[in-house]
Parts: structure tokens; C-alpha cells; sequence
């Protein structure tokens, strides 16, 4: 703190930025900017802002500081102006999906040991009800499909739980993916989520062919977004359960364009 009390801060000035949830030094900076009265502009960095009913840092913190630019949604309500702009990113990987091989690409998810904040994952017994589930999708693949299929596992941070390790024991002979991850995306089969998060918006951006197993107790999505969850549903891209997903992409392929 006595760091950030260095710093300049001038009222009416614009802070612009994302706020990093996991840095106090950070959030210490912000929280005197906003007593300085500066203006705070932060932005969207992630895929469930917008979709996710309940989004808790983004609605205690984010989403009430002043000004919030997202990838291009808007709802009413909060204390927050909010303001649609097209996603420098979506733009750059729009409609570039250009398959090259039949991999189906199985996305992993990270669970950090020592959460330092709130969020919907945040229960003891959540890293073992998501690899059950990642199981559960990969013993009901049929096993020309399963052969198919490559893991990506999510392993950012020191403390993340190691889903490698976990899902290499109990299928050995399952590939794991440790390429960069949007380039492979863009020249696979299939990928398949287990969540609303960044890459998914990424692959549809991308219009690469797309599989969703919803996670045990997944906050719903808002009112807003619900006709255009429904319809996803509805052609096959979410599913409610991981058995649903893996008998939908047993029937569609090899053929996916077809679907």
C-alpha cells in the first residue's frame, strides 16, 4: 500500500485497464484511484462476462467501477455504464477455422488449490465432480472417436491442480495437446468444452465445429442470452450432460462438416 500511496492520481483522469483479481498490489491501486476520484475504464478478458447469471468478481469488482467495455453485449441495470465494442480478438480469428487433420480436441479445465477470491468453483469436492465428468465424456467415446481425440490440459499456475497427471493415469494412451492451443483450434475436427469460458467464444468466433458438456451445478445463463443458449442446444452444440455430448459426436463422426 505504501507503494501505491506513490503513485499520481488526478481526478476525472482515465484509468484504463483490466483488473488483475489476483494481485492485491493491483487492486490496492484501484481501490485509490477510485477514492481520487479518477474515472475507471475496465474491460472484458473473459468469455463468461455477459453469459454467466451469476459472475461474482465481475459483479462485486468489475462491474462497479465507472465504465465497463465488453465483446460487444449490454444489458441494463448496476451502477456501471456499459459499453459494446467489437473484440480485437474474435475479429482477428473470425470464420478462420480451416481443418486439416480429424483431431478432437478435449479441453481441460484449471483448478487452483489455493483460491484467493470467490467464485462459482470455489467447493472442496468441485476438481473431483469435473474430472469425473471429464471421465465419464471419454469412456462413453466411442473408441474410433477416442482415438481421435487429444487432451488439452489447463496448467497455468504453480498451485493448479495437475489434470495432466490425472487424466494420463486413468487413459494412458490418450495424446496430450501441448502445441499452442488456438493454432491447433483452428486447423482441427472438433473441440469440445465442458464450460461458457474465453476459448469457447474463440472457437464459435472462429467457427470451428463445436461440443459443450455443461459442469455439475453450472450457473445458468442470463435471462439475455437464454434464446441463444437454447438454440445451441437445440442443433447439438451444448449438452446437459457429458453422456449426451459423446453419443452426439459418436453419430456425427467422422462427418462433421455434414452436421
Amino acid at each position: 500500500e505504501s507503494e501505491a500511496l506513490c503513485l499520481p492520481y488526478s481526478a476525472g483522469q482515465l484509468r484504463i485497464g483490466s483488473i488483475n483479481l489476483w494481485n492485491d498490489y493491483e487492486k490496492i491501486i484501484i481501490a485509490l484511484a477510485k477514492e481520487k476520484q479518477e474515472i475507471i475504464v475496465n474491460y472484458q478478458h473473459g468469455g463468461e462476462y455477459g453469459i454467466l447469471k451469476s459472475k461474482i468478481h465481475a459483479n462485486i469488482v468489475e462491474l462497479c467501477m465507472g465504465v465497463f467495455v465488453t465483446w460487444g453485449w449490454s444489458y441494463s441495470g448496476g451502477k456501471t455504464s456499459i459499453i459494446p465494442l467489437p473484440s480485437p480478438f474474435h475479429s482477428m480469428v473470425f470464420n478462420k477455422h480451416s481443418p486439416k487433420n480429424n483431431r478432437i480436441i478435449i479441453v481441460g479445465s484449471g483448478f487452483r488449490l489455493l483460491v484467493k477470491r470467490l467464485h462459482w468453483w470455489s467447493r472442496s469436492d468441485m476438481p473431483k465432480k469435473y474430472y469425473n465428468t471429464v471421465f465419464e465424456f471419454i469412456e462413453n467415446l466411442d473408441e474410433r472417436v477416442r482415438e481421435s481425440s487429444i487432451y488439452r490440459p489447463y496448467n497455468r499456475w504453480s498451485d493448479d491442480v495437475d489434470g495432466r497427471s490425472i487424466v494420463k493415469k486413468r487413459f494412458p494412451k490418450l495424446e496430450m495437446l501441448d502445441e499452442d492451443f488456438h493454432g491447433a483450434m483452428l486447423s482441427c475436427g472438433l473441440v469440445v468444452f465442458y464450460s461458457y469460458g474465453t476459448a469457447m467464444s474463440h472457437s464459435m468466433a472462429a467457427n470451428v465445429p463445436t461440443v459443450i458438456y455443461k459442469l455439475p451445478n453450472m450457473p445458468a445463463p442470463r435471462e439475455e442470452a437464454r434464446p441463444l443458449f437454447e438454440s445451441l442446444e437445440r442443433c447439438g452444440i451444448i449438452h446437459n450432460d457429458p453422456i449426451s455430448a459423446a453419443a452426439h459426436i459418436n453419430r456425427i463422426w467422422p462427418n462433421v462438416q455434414e452436421w
